[in-house]
Parts: structure tokens; C-alpha cells; sequence
């Protein structure tokens, strides 16, 4: 009887091993597959003089950010103010938000999280932007850029509440040529995220 009681353990512990092997394994290569793979995110580079109260710029931003992952509406939207000298064409900048969107894998938006880091440029420009850059992060901290936008403030001081208090955009870029994007990828690299 004892003898069948310490076989009934063992054929236990020889099946709880090899479930618990096989589970270790399941888990090791979900992690490993976590490791490896690359972050996409948009990652933000921003010329604002180290102002951090920027959120007057960064609402209008938000606003194109939401487009590129259908979530708003040209037509339908109040919060963008542009300069008298600058009317973008709507039909325009949907079409430029269709084709970044094409520039992206397929599982962009799905992966969760995909905000990246803040950056601010240097050496500072005298003038407001902010870019925004779809990319690819590998492990080493290499950037694969797909696409990005720069938006133009009016003014050169976001320090200035003058400037900072209903910035109106004085240009809108979409960036999708290589030399660029390899610009912006090094340009990434090279920065401290804030």
C-alpha cells in the first residue's frame, strides 16, 4: 500500500513538473517576445523655449493626434484657430492624414499604450513647433520613423503669455520623404526624453 502511495506521488510530481516546465516555457516566451519587440509610439519633439504650461498648444495638437486614429472629425471640430494668413485646405489635410496613416503597420494603435516620450529640441529654434513622430523603438534605442507632422505656432516665445494664450497655427508640414524621416530618427536618438 505504501509502495503504491509513494508511485501515485511521484507519477504526480513527474506530471506537476512537466505541466509547470511547460507553463515556465509559455511564460518564458511571452516575456521574451515582450523583450524584443519594438515599441511604436508617438514620440513628440517640441521647440517651446523649455516652457512646460504649453497645454493652449497641445489641445490643438491632441486634436490632429485623434484624427490620425479616427477619432475626430475636421468638419466638426472647435478647437483649432489658424492664422489670417494661413487657411489649409480640409480636403488636404485629410488626404495628408490618410496617407500617414497608410505609412503605419497595421497594429499602431492596437498595442496599447502608444504615446511616446517628450523631447525638447536643441538648439532651440526662435519659434513654437511641435512634431509629432510615429516611430518604431528597438531595444537599443533605435528609431525606424514611418511618419510625423510639424505644427507651427504663431510667435517666437512660448514663455510669453501673450503668445502662449490662443496660439493660432501658422502652418501644418507632413513629413513622409526618407532623408527626413532618417533625420528626425537620429534627431530622437540624439535628444534626453523630458
Amino acid at each position: 500500500m505504501e509502495r503504491k502511495i509513494k508511485l501515485a506521488v511521484i507519477i504526480q510530481n513527474k506530471s506537476m513538473n512537466k505541466s509547470f516546465r511547460r507553463f515556465f516555457l509559455i511564460l518564458c516566451l511571452i516575456s521574451f517576445t515582450k523583450l524584443s519587440a519594438q515599441e511604436k509610439k508617438i514620440y513628440n519633439i517640441r521647440n517651446c523655449q523649455g516652457e512646460m504650461r504649453t497645454v493652449t498648444f497641445e489641445s490643438q495638437i491632441m486634436f490632429f493626434r485623434r484624427w490620425t486614429f479616427g477619432k475626430a472629425n475636421f468638419k466638426e471640430q472647435k478647437i483649432l484657430l489658424f492664422s489670417k494668413d494661413y487657411n489649409p485646405d480640409s480636403l488636404v489635410l485629410h488626404n495628408q492624414i490618410v496617407k500617414l496613416k497608410a505609412t503605419l503597420p497595421k497594429n499602431f494603435f492596437t498595442e496599447g499604450n502608444f504615446f511616446g516620450d517628450w523631447y525638447n529640441n536643441q538648439p532651440e529654434d526662435k519659434a513654437i513647433w511641435f512634431t509629432q513622430v510615429y516611430a518604431e523603438k528597438d531595444k537599443q534605442g533605435n528609431f525606424k520613423v514611418f511618419s510625423a507632422f510639424t505644427i507651427t505656432f504663431e510667435g517666437t516665445n512660448a514663455k510669453d503669455d501673450n503668445q502662449r494664450r490662443n496660439p493660432k497655427i501658422k502652418n501644418i508640414e507632413f513629413i513622409f520623404d526618407k532623408p527626413h524621416l532618417l533625420l528626425l530618427a537620429d534627431k530622437l536618438k540624439s535628444l534626453t526624453p523630458m
